[in-house]
């Protein structure tokens, strides 16, 4: 943890939120959950500590709003606590959480949340998981083509496999992923415009979450 989410962990911890940091795997991970103050194991809602500097970029907001989306759907509750709200006045952003944790718990007890993929055992201090979804089939192999735009369904049937684990990517990390499989040495802007194009439309139609 930063010294930001340090900070939050040690608030919480004495006024007896059980937090486990850096809960789940992969792209779910969340940077704390809270657990359920008599059924250890079990968590009623999510903390995310939002520097304002990793939230200026517009790639970061959009998979966030994406990744929440999706755990909420799942039941799970959000509260964010702001560094620099946090910083100016932790004693009123201390209160908003411990209120979120309240409401999350008796939200939990009309339903109960559905965990997050694979996730382990609940331990005071958790740091890592070491599981890895499976993606569903075969990698398709991309033809190594002169230009892009002489890729067809190609550029979609890669970006649908790789996001086949389930796991929440952002549109960079999808790009990086597909950019790579490609006989391009540069990033142009025809080659930019052209993945980019994919992943929104992909997004648009629900083939990706």
């Amino acid at each position: 943890m930063n010294p930001f989410e340090q900070d939050i962990y040690d608030a919480l911890r004495k006024q007896g939120v059980g937090v486990v940091p850096q809960y789940g795997v992969s792209s779910y991970r969340l940077d704390f959950a809270v657990q359920h103050p008599e059924m250890p194991g079990r968590f009623i809602l999510a903390i995310e500590a939002d520097g304002a500097s990793y939230h200026s970029s517009e790639t970061a907001r959009d998979r966030d709003r994406i990744r929440q989306g999706h755990l909420e759907r799942l039941g799970w509750k959000f509260h964010r606590i702001w560094s620099t709200e946090w910083f100016r006045n932790k004693e009123d952003e201390l209160y908003r959480a411990v209120q979120a944790v309240q409401e999350a718990l008796n939200a939990y007890e009309e339903a109960p949340v559905t965990p997050l993929p694979n996730p382990t055992p609940a331990i005071e201090e958790q740091t890592e998981i070491d599981v890895t979804p499976e993606k569903q089939g075969l990698e398709p192999t991309l033809p190594q083509l002169a230009s892009i735009d002489e890729y067809r369904s190609e550029l979609g049937e890669y970006i649908v496999w790789f996001c086949s684990d389930g796991a929440l990517y952002s549109d960079e990390e999808i790009f990086e992923a597909l950019f790579d499989k490609l006989p391009f040495s540069r990033r142009g802007p025809r080659i930019t415009q052209r993945i980019n194009v994919e992943i929104k439309n992909l997004r648009d139609i629900g083939a990706i979450n």
